[in-house]
Order: structure tokens, then sequence, then C-alpha cells
């Protein structure tokens, strides 16, 4: 009998474990993009980078993409245009997971040079998060 209740408990064990493993996302699986989207900032934390960045209205023609430099870091990079000026934002993902914001400029150009609008990384963030332009 000790032998049947240890075969059906250890069954019983099995099945949550292959239940339950499906149910959460683990970081390891996701895409930089989707690190960087679904991270939460300190300053807001009541939305998501993601949700920030893709529903900026001043913000047009909306582009996520993900390189690696030569040193091997593995950085992702947001770009929209936003009136004149090319937004661009890049983060990079630490060896630990999590990311941090690395670049962030609104730039255009003029007589075929490239001018930046003055405004900090952070100012721009905060606008971003703000819906503003």
């Amino acid at each position: 009998m000790y032998r049947n209740l240890k075969s059906i408990t250890s069954g019983i064990l099995l099945t949550i474990v292959i239940l339950f493993s499906g149910c959460s996302e683990d970081v390891e699986t996701l895409s930089n993009t989707d690190k960087v989207k679904n991270t939460v900032m300190n300053f807001d934390k009541s939305i998501t980078v993601g949700q920030a960045f893709d529903n900026w209205n001043k913000c047009k023609n909306k582009k996520w993409e993900e390189f690696t430099t030569d040193n091997q870091k593995q950085i992702v990079e947001f770009t929209c245009k936003v009136n004149s000026f090319d937004c661009i934002v890049q983060w990079s993902i630490n060896l630990d997971n999590t990311t941090k914001i690395i670049y962030a400029k609104l730039l255009t150009k003029k007589d075929g040079k490239v001018l930046e609008k003055r405004i900090t990384k952070g100012q721009l963030i905060k606008a971003i998060y703000a819906n503003k332009g």
C-alpha cells in the first residue's frame, strides 16, 4: 500500500509541475525587446515602458529593433518621428536581465548637419510617459 501511495503522490506532483511550468514566463525566454517593454520605471510604476512608448501620441512610425555591439553588448533601440525630429532611445540588456537606458535623443537635420534638441535623457523619457511631445 505504501508503494502505491508513493506512486500516486509522485504522479500528482509530476502533473502539478507540468501544469504550472508553462504558466510563468521566464525572463530568460523573452526577446530583449520584450524585456525592455515589460520594464517598469522607478519614477512611474503605473505603466510599463512598452505601454508608454507604444502609446506615445506624438510619435509616428514607431519601430523597435535589437542588435549586438562589437563588444557583445545587447541593445534594444526604439525609434520614431516626432514632428521634424527623429527620436532614438536605446537600452542595454544587463547580464542579470535588467535593462538600462543608455541613450535618448531628439535629432533633426538642417543644412546637412545633425542638430540635437536641448532636452535631457530624463526629460525626454518623462515627456514620453506623460504622452507629450
